[in-house]
């Protein structure tokens, strides 16, 4: 392991634009990762984006260090590798205005650099579950899933919750209105009865 991480210039920029508690979150997830190799979990949205960003750095850092020792264990000499340690790493750097917008429009998509990494699951606002079921045209009630999974832990069976939008399809998938009169629609439905009904299809905790 290297002796130390790197701070880049985009990651520093990204700190000014948090609060103390959020910038402490920020290098204590961090640290731990790069000490213990702990994946981190958060729920704020500065700091998913902030670790989306350096994480995938620090990894390309690793790689670099190893590839630097294992010349160096050959004899091969270590001065090249130092010069260009940086170079793949060089990039513009954000303004203010970009920063901002890095913070407001976190990608959902996770960061693939040389090995998959899983995503920081973030929860999702009830409006994020209503239109995410209006773009698919099913009958799920954004609120209820929101309370049910809120509830529980943001768990699915004994695991945490990975993807949301997942979770969603196999609502749709196991459809509940085939398990309720037709009159009845699943936005009136009781909750209760739809608790009951998502332990059936082994859908809770």
């Amino acid at each position: 392991m290297r002796p130390g991480m790197i701070l880049y210039r985009e990651e520093l920029g990204l700190l000014l634009f948090m609060d103390e508690l959020e910038v402490a979150e920020a290098m204590r997830l961090l640290a731990r990762r790069f000490l213990f190799g702990e994946e981190p979990e958060t729920e704020n949205t500065h700091v998913d984006t902030f670790l989306q960003i350096a994480i995938p750095k620090q990894e390309a850092d690793e790689q670099k260090y190893e590839k630097r020792i294992a010349s160096a264990s050959k004899g091969g000499s270590t001065t090249q590798a130092n010069n260009k340690q940086h170079s793949s790493d060089a990039k513009v750097p954000l303004n203010k205005h970009e920063l901002k917008l890095e913070l407001e429009h976190q990608p959902e998509l996770e960061h693939e650099r040389g090995k998959t990494r899983a995503r920081v699951f973030r929860p999702p606002t009830v409006e994020e579950v209503r239109e995410y079921c209006q773009s698919r045209g099913n009958r799920i009630s954004a609120e209820r899933f929101v309370d049910h999974y809120s509830a529980n832990g943001w768990k699915v069976g004994k695991n945490p919750m990975k993807d949301w939008k997942a979770a969603v399809r196999n609502w749709e998938k196991n459809d509940f209105s085939k398990d309720i009169d037709n009159t009845t629609s699943i936005s009136g439905f009781d909750y209760d009865q739809l608790e009951a009904l998502a332990r059936k299809r082994g859908l809770e905790a």
